[in-house]
């Protein structure tokens, strides 16, 4: 999957994701040291079957369903979304 690079602010990137361009909100420390804007990424993303969510013991993982709830409520469509506007600040003309 490729994702784009959109802009960088403080610890973070919003990255295009897709042909549908969905915005999504990543740690800079998630992408690679030499990563700019405008950077075109290549993404996988691969089933984990031993970690799978329904089989994770809550004991050993605390809260770990509700930390990917929350982060998915990150992920947007919308490419004005109010939330990468709070988190980076507003869109730069390009």
């Amino acid at each position: 999957m490729k994702a784009i690079v959109e802009r960088m602010g403080g610890e973070y990137a919003v990255v295009l994701l897709g042909r549908e361009q969905y915005k999504v909100i990543l740690p800079l420390s998630c992408l690679p040291e030499e990563t700019r804007e405008r950077d075109v990424l290549d993404i996988a993303i691969n089933i984990n079957r031993k970690l799978a969510l329904k089989g994770l013991p809550q004991k050993k993982y605390p809260g770990l369903r509700e930390k990917i709830k929350r982060a998915w409520g990150k992920v947007s469509p919308d490419p004005q979304s109010e939330l990468t506007d709070k988190l980076i600040g507003s869109r730069p003309d390009f």
